[in-house]
């Protein structure tokens, strides 16, 4: 292999990359597996890569179009079709390498060229030195899961409600976090969340008597949540904006203008976390201190009406995109600020 060729650490890299968005290739195959040439990149062509591969390379064998990946699977969809059988030998490279993935050629007309896919390959194999970039979002859905079932087992158990939606929401939610897409499963538990809640409001109306309030440790507690959620959120956007700093520095074909810009940027996203300005921290530390019901219930008006407010801002498209669709590494922001404003409204109301 050439010595200007991607290390196996870059490699694997892209790779994980390929799971959330398709970059370009490029592929010179070797004399042997471990002497293949393969180029990605974000935002170069594939036939530019294919010049490069066609010089770092050691055979004529080549191929270039969009590499992609889902799950155990690795995609490579040529705009030309390459000359003779490749899989088999870009599998070899992969384990060689340290990558455990079924390799898949398609034509341009998006037809099965060639294969080598394994039944015992699992999602779990793609071996990799960088730090797994999905504990963020997996972790938050994990918690709303875990805030979900409960209320989910009552409204089955009392059988009030749309019983049939429910289900389905719930089981399409556990299907996309099966298949690690948390975004979509976040967005269902989003759905199911409402479902809920309008079914805990029917039962709350038909109840005789006055809605118990909450106490004073519950309402500290709910602020303790929020501090560390806000706190959370804040350590998740500087790490994304680490990674889209040393991505973009390290691109070669950024110039001194574009990382400028770059820097302009980021404080516009560093903006989008202000609106979580301590309001709701205050009004709760009010309502623990206040002095009569009277006061406490207007004090408790207020946090609802500043949770009201994080909730609309959290729809602003920034939000929709930046835990899994920013481009360059998973986080869990968005879905931290919305599970536990879910939490802190349950408690409120």
């Amino acid at each position: 292999m050439a010595d200007d060729a991607p290390t196996a650490d870059e490699i694997r890299k892209q790779i994980l990359m390929t799971k959330k968005r398709p970059l370009a290739f490029a592929l010179s195959l070797g004399v042997k597996p471990e002497g293949t040439v393969l180029l990605m990149h974000r935002t170069k062509s594939a036939d530019v890569l294919l010049k490069a591969a066609r010089k770092a390379g050691e055979t004529p064998k080549l191929a270039f179009g969009e590499i992609t990946t889902k799950g155990t699977k690795t995609t490579f969809k040529c705009e030309k079709d390459p000359k003779g059988a490749m899989a088999k030998q870009l599998k070899q490279y992969f384990r060689s390498i340290g990558v455990k993935q079924s390799v898949i050629l398609l034509g341009p007309d998006g037809a099965v060229l060639d294969s080598e896919v394994s039944d015992e390959d699992t999602d779990d194999e793609v071996e990799t030195t960088v730090e797994p970039t999905t504990s963020g979002p997996q972790e938050a859905w994990e918690s709303r899961k875990a805030a979900l079932s409960p209320r989910l087992a009552r409204m089955l158990k009392a059988g009030k409600g749309d019983i049939s939606k429910v289900r389905a929401a719930w089981s399409f939610a556990q299907e996309k976090a099966e298949a690690e897409d948390y975004a979509s499963a976040m967005k269902a538990a989003d759905l199911l969340e409402k479902l809920i809640a309008a079914s805990e409001q029917d039962d709350a109306s038909q109840a005789s008597g006055q809605a118990k309030v909450p106490g004073r440790k519950v309402l500290a507690q709910s602020k303790l949540l929020w501090t560390q959620s806000v706190g959370k959120m804040r350590k998740e956007l500087e790490r994304l904006l680490a990674e889209i700093i040393k991505i973009e520095t390290e691109d070669e074909d950024n110039d001194p203008e574009d990382l400028q810009d770059l820097k302009d940027k980021v404080a516009v996203v560093q903006s989008y976390l202000d609106p979580f300005d301590g309001r709701l921290e205050a009004a709760l530390t009010d309502a623990v201190d206040a002095p009569d019901a009277e006061q406490q219930a207007q004090n408790l008006e207020k946090c609802r009406t500043i949770l009201n407010e994080f909730s609309t801002h959290l729809k602003d498209p920034f939000f929709e995109a930046v835990d899994t669709d920013n481009g360059y590494v998973d986080v869990a922001i968005a879905s931290t600020a919305k599970a536990s404003i879910s939490a802190i409204q349950k408690i409120l109301n």
